[in-house]
């Protein structure tokens, strides 16, 4: 009989270290374009990010993957010609996190993201649609978070290795995102 209970206790710490951590988070965004080519005076563009995520605890790391929709875009001001680009994406990270120090519940993290683009609009000078953007956008995480009990807050930026437009301008996205999360 101790064996069994033995048994028992064993395997229900096995399956807890191995249980799956889920939660919500949603936040503002802040997003610009980076690269080579010069196209007037940029000013960041806002948007909401909102999504859910699935974390696994490992021994030295958790590994994370998010489902988020994000606004992304950018504001130009070309010779007196406001230029507004906006765009939504369906994004996927993949995240490495890690604990600093062990005790705290404080985590930097990075990993690639891809993104696939829902909706984009270019107006100003010479109004375009979608069909001018890239369909998909990849790059880079790096961020940090803190939890306290089920709560979140995190901050990260996105460093776009893709162009976002399909011509090739070397017009990357950069993205800076503040959110606050719920894990269930």
């Amino acid at each position: 009989m101790k064996k069994w209970l033995a048994l028992g206790f064993v395997l229900c710490l096995a399956v807890q270290s191995f249980a799956l951590d889920m939660g919500v988070k949603a936040g503002l965004t802040s997003s610009s374009f980076a690269g080579s080519s010069s196209i007037g005076n940029t000013s960041s563009r806002s948007g909401i990010m909102l999504g859910g995520y699935v974390s696994q605890s490992f021994l030295l790391f958790d590994l994370q993957v998010e489902g988020l929709y994000i606004e992304k875009g950018n504001n130009v001001d070309m010779s007196g010609v406001n230029r507004l680009t906006e765009a939504s994406y369906l994004e996927v990270p993949v995240l490495v996190k890690m604990k600093p120090v062990p005790l705290l519940d404080f985590s930097v993290y990075a990993g690639p993201y891809m993104a696939i683009l829902l909706s984009g609009k270019d107006s100003g000078a010479i109004s375009q649609d979608s069909s001018s953007f890239n369909s998909l956008d990849y790059g880079a995480v790096l961020g940090a978070s803190y939890r306290f009990f089920a709560w979140s807050a995190d901050a990260r930026y996105e460093f776009g290795i893709q162009d976002v437009y399909k011509n090739a301008t070397g017009l990357k996205n950069g993205t800076l995102s503040l959110s606050v999360g719920y894990g269930f």
